[in-house]
């Protein structure tokens, strides 16, 4: 056996059985024909989010693992839940959004006062952040404190989307209003009292900060003229970000400032960061397809690497927690490849010595 004979055996054995492990996922069920939109996972594995039927009108749910639960029936979303099983979100029992919070054996507590008010993020201990009046970025110390955050300069409404739980730092958006959303722009709190206007690269009106890492990294989304989306990173506050790629959205970033999961091109995307440049997955590529599923979006990941995604399955839109492995993403050799390796190189060192 020549060299070059035992360099292509050896890369088509490899290449014939390389495979990986699919990831593990579980589905977490469904709630009267009504479809199932996860937002948020805690590191007990628990999740909330939305519940939306044929017209479209959403109600807020919990998964704790043994059923969805339907918080009320009138409109609302479960935005964001802790590690003590507490949900944050908005509802309109009364015709108007109401900031809450709910627990399985307490129910819901709402918080004031209560018109056109958003519970976005809850922290470990309790307090909640988001909107209040329908205009200013707000958080709430109890249902009845609130501190209000400043609105930039020029802007009528502020959002906090997402609150860095060790610095305290907050990102949202600030925007104004004329029947909808108009020039608005990724937003920055150092303080309740400080803000910053993102820097912005793509040309056009309208960005908003989506998340914020332990390290005060960010990432963010905008859009151009055009309405083509454009997901962003900026690794700090002052910097211009990087533009991750010509299409997506970003929903989660990792600590280590890394790995960016979200959509695009309607299924569900990780970003890795390679060197200066950020390369993007299908993460379809990586589970069974024989099991009939297509994610859509990755929206949030858990300290335990539990990934919550949005899904299709047999036409209904399913909710479904990924158990991620990052090396998974990288094939490697089975058993069997290592032996047949193992057994052409053995050939060609021994034809190499018959023939010296």
């Amino acid at each position: 056996m020549n060299r070059k004979m035992f360099i292509l055996i050896t890369v088509v054995m490899l290449h014939a059985h390389t495979v990986f492990a699919y990831l593990a996922f579980t589905d977490i069920g469904t709630y009267n024909d009504k479809s199932v939109s996860g937002i948020a996972i805690n590191n007990n594995g628990e999740v909330t989010g939305n519940l939306v039927d044929s017209q479209g009108t959403t109600t807020a749910f919990y998964w704790g693992g043994s059923g969805i639960i339907e918080l009320s029936s009138a409109v609302g979303q479960g935005l964001d839940i802790n590690d003590n099983s507490v949900v944050a979100g908005k509802y309109a029992p009364s015709g108007t959004n109401v900031a809450f919070t709910w627990t399985v054996s307490g129910g819901f507590v709402n918080y004031q006062p209560g018109i056109n008010d958003t519970g976005k993020v809850i922290l470990a201990n309790g307090d909640i952040y988001g909107r209040y009046g329908g205009t200013t970025a707000t958080h709430w110390t109890s249902p009845t404190t609130h501190i209000d955050y400043v609105t930039p300069g020029g802007f009528g409404n502020a959002e906090i989307l997402d609150v860095n739980p060790i610095s305290g730092h907050a990102i949202g958006q600030a925007y104004n209003w004329s029947g909808q959303i108009v020039n608005r722009q990724a937003t920055y709190w150092s303080s309740p009292s400080s803000s910053t206007l993102l820097i912005n690269p793509i040309a056009g009106d309208n960005s908003y900060a989506a998340y914020i890492n332990t390290a005060d990294q960010i990432i963010g989304n905008a859009s151009d003229e055009s309405n083509n989306v454009y997901p962003l990173f900026w690794n700090s506050p002052n910097e211009t970000p990087e533009v991750v790629d010509t299409s997506g959205r970003a929903f989660y970033l990792s600590n280590d400032g890394t790995s960016i999961f979200g959509t695009q091109y309607g299924v569900a995307t990780l970003w890795l960061k390679k060197d200066t440049a950020w390369i993007s997955y299908d993460l379809n590529d990586y589970i069974d397809p024989t099991a009939g599923y297509v994610l859509l979006n990755a929206r949030a990941m858990n300290s335990n690497s539990q990934l919550l995604c949005q899904a299709q399955y047999d036409g209904e839109n399913r909710t479904v927690i990924v158990d991620f492995n990052m090396s998974d993403l990288y094939p490697v050799p089975e058993p069997l490849s290592i032996i047949l390796f193992i057994m052409a190189f053995a050939g060609w060192r021994f034809s190499r010595n018959k023939n010296c």
